[in-house]
């Protein structure tokens, strides 16, 4: 029934979260902005707010902080993926093989499948209820090897499950009175067992320990706990959990020091920031897969005296060609994004690049010409000079209808010297 309860619980934790992921709609897009450390930060800001509306209109939900969104997906959701569950139904299908192969007199085959059960229990001691599955590997095994007759492996597995799990027992109808008794004195024995402590250390800050699957506080923290065999749980915000099958010894053993490592969500969206850094749409293409995002959206801002931009959309399909964005021409006119060969992509950043951090071209102004050089004030002097020519030519000449008088003095001699 135990098992039963157990499996179900991690069924239904892992359907729940494959419906809430499925649930954050079909469309989103990562919109990413970066820039050099000499650009403007206005400039930065206005073309994130241009291309998060752009990204909009195209139908996308945008995501802006991929990191604080895959922390907090992992706090809601947890860590516990399919894979781990699909472990937890193999160790269930082993026990209950075990027992029908125990209940059929063929020990040697239950307890080859009840090691395999242990093994497969112990690396998967950072699930939160391991402890419970492996005491319950542990005392099939106890109560298998008393049947076969092996006294030493049965009571060394039943005090194993004492130290993990002391509600578990023996219970009559698994196994004759002669075992159930021996497991139950190995159980009081393990209760009167002196006591250990370590200190437990993590290099993330807030991470709860667990012992046995039960909550003693947070790290650093200095654990007791009776001399035996415990199963060991570190979590973190944001972290993968740690988890180990240790054995505690009499007295004070050496610190046990915890390096989690960033959950596979987080590291996703963690070098999907870094690959948008470094503005490289493969690997950010690839981590947005990851992610589960439907595109990715990069931006490169220029640190030159011009408002430029470039931007380079990916889709599953690729990433199209670097367009070349300036805040003078907002709104954005987007031609819609083709996949393209990675080549023509590694092109396009390579000449944008250069564009990037560059001036306007501006034209030329026309070139200065001296007036003297210039045909119009030579055509005009012309025009001017015939027409002087002209006006003087016509003012030389006398009119031929001009009519001179002369007066007559009468008595007059012409040609004579004196009146």
């Amino acid at each position: 029934m135990l098992l039963r309860s157990l499996i179900i619980a991690l069924f239904l934790l892992g359907f729940f979260r494959c419906t809430v992921a499925l649930a954050q709609g079909p469309a989103q897009a990562v919109v990413l902005v970066s820039a050099d450390e000499h650009a403007p930060p206005g400039r930065v800001r206005a073309f994130a707010t241009h291309i998060e509306r752009a990204a909009r209109m195209a139908g996308y939900g945008v995501m802006r902080e991929p990191v604080g969104w895959a922390e907090g997906r992992v706090s809601e959701l947890g860590t516990l993926s399919v894979d781990r569950v699909d472990a937890f139904r193999r160790v269930e299908r082993l026990i209950i093989a075990a027992r029908a192969n125990t209940a059929g007199l063929m020990e040697s085959r239950a307890l080859a499948e009840l090691h395999r059960a242990a093994t497969l229990t112990r690396s998967l001691a950072d699930v939160p209820g391991a402890a419970a599955w492996i005491a319950e590997v542990q005392t099939t095994l106890g109560i298998t090897a008393a049947q076969a007759g092996l006294p030493d492996l049965a009571e060394d597995a039943f005090a194993r499950a004492a130290t993990l799990d002391p509600s578990r027992g023996v219970r009559a109808a698994e196994a004759p009175p002669a075992v159930v008794e021996r497991a139950a004195g190995i159980l009081a024995a393990v209760a009167r067992r002196p006591r250990g402590s370590f200190e437990v250390r993590a290099t993330s800050a807030g991470a709860r320990v667990f012992l046995d699957d039960r909550e003693v506080g947070l790290a650093p923290r200095i654990v007791r706990a009776p001399v035996g065999t415990h199963v060991l749980r570190v979590e973190a915000p944001g972290m993968t959990p740690w988890g180990s099958v240790l054995d505690v010894l009499e007295g004070r053993r050496p610190p046990v020091v915890v390096e989690l490592a960033p959950d596979r969500l987080v590291a996703s969206a963690r070098r999907l920031v870094a690959a948008s850094a470094r503005f490289d749409p493969v690997d950010a293409l690839h981590q947005g897969a990851s992610l589960g995002v439907d595109a990715v959206w990069l931006a490169r801002v220029g640190a030159g005296p011009e408002d430029r931009a470039l931007l380079i959309r990916c889709t599953n399909g690729g990433c199209d060609e670097p367009q070349r964005l300036a805040l003078d021409e907002v709104p954005f006119v987007l031609s819609a994004a083709t996949p393209r060969p990675w080549e023509a992509v590694r092109v396009g950043q390579g000449t944008g690049a250069i564009w990037l951090d560059g001036r306007a071209v501006q034209p030329p102004p026309p070139e200065v010409v001296p007036f003297y050089r210039r045909w119009y004030v030579w055509a005009g002097l012309a025009v001017l000079a015939g027409g002087a020519a002209a006006a003087i030519a016509a003012a030389a000449q006398p009119d031929a209808q001009q009519v001179y008088e002369v007066e007559v003095v009468p008595g007059a001699v012409l040609g004579s010297g004196s009146p």
